[in-house]
């Protein structure tokens, strides 16, 4: 009778997670089918601060920029700053990375859990290129046939900058808030521009198994400089789902600027 009792219960425990990843492969492939295709790899480029989307750390990046709703390390200063409310200790992140386009990306953070149950958070997200050249056009606009003169006038660098403060604290034993505040710098050709942001995010436990955050980023934007560009608002939303012991997990993203379309992101690790 002992071992049918605990044959009874191993099997349970194994349909257990059995159906949870039931439940999960229903949510997130139906997530897939109600989803235009068209979203899928479309990029947030062309939207100013486009360069706060690309990700940033090797595990999120692995996972296909699918990481808003696991955010348990220091890179949750650049993610969800509600995440920061997972970490146990302190932590620092470092990143480089060379684009295509030979553009360099650096990343740095730094987590600071207190006794108090805050958790702090300082980050810096730059990208340059440099190496442009630079020409100056010389023509009559009121005579459009005649020959144009082009001549050679140096270079100029390009560069874009965010550094942050990120807090973040648990309000329930299931739900965190977190806040950034930004201020992302601009420099193009000798012409620059400021914008200082705030980013509200929340991360809400479901269950063991399950995660969800949501955040709005540049709530509201203070802009001074040369330029009339705005940072758009943008809505953010991330699904988790860990099996096994945390051994697997698999995560769903979605990314709405304002003035843009969508973009969802999946991944998993294990």
């Amino acid at each position: 009778m002992a071992n049918h009792e605990a044959k009874g219960q191993a099997l349970g425990q194994i349909r257990r997670p059995a159906a949870a990843l039931s439940a999960a492969a229903g949510f997130f492939f139906g997530a897939l089918a109600l989803t235009p295709s068209q979203t899928f790899g479309r990029e947030v480029g062309g939207q100013v601060g486009s360069f706060l989307f690309y990700g940033v750390g090797g595990r999120a990046l692995a996972m296909g920029g699918a990481y808003y709703g696991i955010s348990d390390d220091a890179s949750a200063v650049y993610w969800n700053p509600a995440g920061l409310t997972l970490l146990q200790r302190k932590e620092v992140t470092l990143m480089q990375a060379t684009l295509p386009t030979e553009a360099k990306m650096m990343f740095f953070s730094y987590a600071h859990p207190t006794k108090k149950g805050s958790v702090f958070g300082v980050g810096m997200t730059q990208m340059s290129a440099s190496g442009f050249e630079k020409v100056d056009v010389v023509y009559d606009p009121d005579d459009l046939t005649q020959e144009r003169t082009v001549s050679r006038a140096g270079s100029f660098d390009a560069k874009e900058q965010a550094m942050a403060f990120a807090w973040g604290k648990n309000i329930t034993e299931t739900l965190a808030f977190g806040l950034t505040l930004k201020q992302v710098t601009r420099a193009l050709g000798g012409k620059s521009d400021n914008n200082k942001t705030l980013d509200v995010g929340m991360m809400k436990g479901m269950g063991p198994y399950y995660r969800v955050g949501f955040g709005i980023q540049n709530v509201f934007a203070l802009r001074k400089g040369e330029t009339d560009d705005r940072l758009p608002v943008v809505v953010r939303v991330g699904n988790s789902f860990r099996f096994f012991k945390d051994r697997l997990t698999i995560a769903l993203d979605a990314t709405k600027p304002m003035t843009g379309d969508v973009d969802v992101r999946f991944g998993g690790e294990y």
